[in-house]
């Protein structure tokens, strides 16, 4: 089983700064595969959330395929907005999807309150994810990013392999 790790956050919150820290990817639009050089292992990262750069539901289950096809690849890193899109691909539906695909551990982390103390409502969401029946955490987004970066890699274990 491959792993997802969901950092959530409103628009310049820290999603990327994180998940920059988290996987070394080199720029806040990433969305591809980082590989570790030294043990060949890698995990497909999405800095820049699906609502800013409009991926579409294909393109989401097409990552999430690769992934689950790639071996030595422990899963998926996705900045994701809480937002409510009218055209583009909300929260739900990114979970929606990688329910509906199969094959992977979430990790779900809220960043609360965004760095510039704007009140992220890190309730509300959770009350939106409560019927994916995952564990949510809450990280304190005013931290610096390395702190946020090593808690999600302690509670998830996301650049060290797969789930057994």
């Amino acid at each position: 089983m491959k792993k997802l790790v969901a950092v959530i956050g409103y628009r310049n919150s820290g999603k990327s700064t994180i998940i920059q820290s988290l996987t070394g990817c080199s720029t806040k639009g990433f969305c591809d595969f980082v590989i570790d050089e030294d043990t060949k292992s890698s995990v497909f990262v999405v800095a820049s959330s699906p609502q800013e750069d409009s991926m579409t539901e294909e393109k989401f289950r097409q990552i999430l395929d690769s992934v689950i096809a790639k071996e030595g690849c422990s899963g998926v890193v996705i900045a994701i907005q809480p937002i409510r899109p009218h055209t583009r691909i909300s929260m739900e539906k990114i979970f929606e999807i990688v329910q509906q695909v199969g094959g992977f551990k979430v990790f779900v982390f809220i960043l609360h309150p965004t760095r510039d103390n704007y009140d992220g409502k890190a309730q509300d969401i959770r009350n939106r994810l409560a019927d994916f029946n995952m564990e949510v955490r809450v990280l304190d987004a005013r931290r610096f990013s390395h702190f946020n970066a090593r808690e999600i890699q302690n509670v998830s274990n996301i650049l060290n392999g797969s789930v057994d």
